[in-house]
């Protein structure tokens, strides 16, 4: 099995920060609770951290279902001055394994383990500002003896497209592969052409030459002029909305997501769509490079891997990833809107760091699969 990630990854260093501990309920597996008990059971009661221990989850019958390590002052009970206490005193692998590979994650299809990294870890926030050539590798030793296997797809026969129809895993690593050879300023018109393409494909199932073929007529010189002139922060502005077959009733198809926030697009109308693409110009095209660059970036970590490509498929993935980029921008400036400066490349990060966190864990987004929005619109509010 080959394990791959992207190579900016490798330039990962973890500043000891603590943030991976606070925030979320980290979830420990039946074997390791058994043996951070017998571990524990070495040290006297009175020097372990106080109130520290574990939550406790069963079934019906009594039989655990889950184990997640106590919180205290919304961070892990075995934290003590940003340091972790089963880490200091059994060493790394005395802790779970979701603590030893955070931020880092794996995800195994047929053919290759694929190791990918959360942004909710601000120490992989410098990934973002560089602008190293996009290239696969062989992941760094250091990374640990074992990472977090986020999904196990090594049985998946094909890849869904989305609910009906399908794809070739040659076709799926073409189009990773695919990627790396799109320019920064025309990966999202290139993902949102792709999108646009396989959506109108009658085929049932995708293979590798038509995946070559329309990639070449993106790639291939004079480029489309509509599509090459789209820039990450120039597209059309998406309405949030979108019109579901059935019943011919349209929904802001970011709400599922706004909700989980705090936001009710619901009754948004194409005045306020308006008012948000005005605004959205007016205070992103003056931002620095810099932004231009960090938004380009995520969006190429975004498509490298998700786990919701096999879950969900690869289109309303596709359609995610432009929303995200767009999530990205809404919540940089509700939360810089009273400010007279542009936001600033750490206002996108910090933007960067909530969306990851809400997104990071959940491990079913049903609304997912609903999502019909071409990247490029999701990708932009303005």
């Amino acid at each position: 099995m080959k394990y791959v990630m992207p190579q900016q990854f490798k330039n990962f260093t973890c500043k000891q920060l603590g943030n991976c501990c606070r925030g979320w309920k980290i979830e420990v597996t039946p074997k390791e609770f058994k043996s951070i008990l017998q571990n524990l059971q070495t040290i006297p009661q009175e020097k372990r951290p106080k109130n520290s221990g574990f939550h406790i989850l069963r079934e019906d019958d009594k039989e655990i279902k889950s184990v997640y390590t106590k919180t205290k002052d919304d961070h892990c009970s075995f934290l003590v001055n940003d340091r972790c206490f089963l880490h200091e005193k059994f060493g790394a692998q005395g802790k779970p394994v979701v603590c030893q590979s955070f931020p880092f994650y794996a995800i195994q299809t047929p053919k290759f383990v694929y190791v990918s990294l959360s942004f909710a870890c601000p120490c992989g926030w410098d990934l973002l500002l560089l602008e190293e050539s996009p290239k696969f590798v062989k992941p760094n030793a250091n990374l640990g003896q074992e990472i977090t296997l986020k999904g196990d797809y090594s049985e998946l026969k094909l890849v869904p497209l989305n609910e009906t129809r399908k794809m070739s895993w040659k076709s799926f690593q073409f189009l990773q592969q695919s990627y790396n050879t799109i320019p920064n300023d025309h990966l999202l018109s290139y993902v949102d052409y792709i999108w646009e393409q396989l959506s109108r494909s009658t085929s049932q199932q995708i293979e590798r030459e038509e995946l070559k073929s329309l990639s070449a007529c993106f790639l291939s010189p004079p480029p489309n002029k509509a599509l090459a002139e789209k820039h990450l922060l120039d597209l059309a502005p998406f309405l949030l909305r979108y019109e579901e077959q059935d019943d011919k009733k349209t929904y802001p198809s970011l709400a599922p997501f706004l909700k989980k926030i705090g936001l009710d697009l619901e009754n948004i109308t194409e005045e306020t769509a308006q008012s948000y693409r005005e605004l959205y110009q007016e205070k992103l095209s003056s931002s620095s490079s810099d932004i231009t660059l960090v938004l380009q970036n995520y969006l190429r970590h975004f498509l490298f891997i998700q786990d919701s490509y096999f879950r969900n498929g690869l289109l309303p993935t596709l359609s995610l990833s432009g929303i995200m980029l767009g999530l990205v921008q809404f919540l940089t400036l509700a939360s810089t809107f009273s400010r007279k400066e542009p936001p600033t490349t750490q206002d996108i990060l910090n933007s960067i760091y909530l969306l990851e966190k809400i997104f990071f864990h959940s491990k079913s987004l049903s609304e997912v699969k609903a999502l019909a929005s071409s990247p490029g619109e999701g990708a932009l509010l303005g």
